[in-house]
């Protein structure tokens, strides 16, 4: 029985069809330290963690509400978060939504200050780009601060293009969004 909440339909079927159709149990990844962190989807009760995941990554400041995740991860059967771990820590996340069309749209981005600059979201965005092409993508959309330009090179090394703008996107700060866009044809 499929149950209506927020305009979407959720059941457990609706939860691991998208999960089967991945089929991913986890893997190691290695990280420019030498060392290597396990990535694996995120299940449906840490939406807690990803929320105090975020808080630390920007002291304290979610941009995201603790109730958003909790939607993300409990009603929305388009939703995909891809979760690393070092030494049983939760470091880094990625949250990303399917849509009808032919993208993926990369919803947050998140790594713990004390392992950036160590391979954690590069490793996030090839592993999304692998679900993307299971899921028969054709890109990959994400919005980024426009004064964020640490993560305007990483997404420009990965392959993402800009494709627009979009004016006063982050409130309240009145910030632009950099609209940026991977396509599947491009190599990593």
């Amino acid at each position: 029985m499929h149950q209506m909440i927020d305009g979407m339909y959720m059941d457990e079927e609706d939860y691991q069809l998208l999960r089967r159709r991945l089929a991913f149990t986890g893997r190691l990844v290695p990280l420019y330290s030498g060392e290597e962190a396990f990535m694996r989807l995120a299940k449906r009760e840490e939406y807690g963690d990803i929320f105090r995941l975020e808080q630390l990554a920007y002291d304290g400041k979610s941009p995201w509400h603790k109730e958003m995740f909790y939607k993300d991860l409990n009603r929305n059967p388009r939703t995909i978060y891809i979760i690393m771990e070092y030494n049983g820590e939760k470091i880094a996340f990625l949250g990303a939504r399917t849509t009808d069309g032919y993208d993926l749209h990369i919803s947050n981005i998140c790594v713990l200050p004390q392992y950036r600059c160590l391979g954690c979201a590069s490793a996030l965005i090839v592993q999304l780009v692998q679900f993307a092409e299971i899921l028969a993508k054709k890109e990959i959309t994400l919005e980024v601060r426009q004064s964020n330009s640490k993560a305007i090179r990483l997404y420009q090394r990965m392959g993402f293009i800009k494709t627009g703008i979009k004016p006063e996107y982050y409130q309240p700060e009145k910030e632009d969004a950099i609209e940026m866009t991977f396509e599947l044809q491009r190599a990593l």
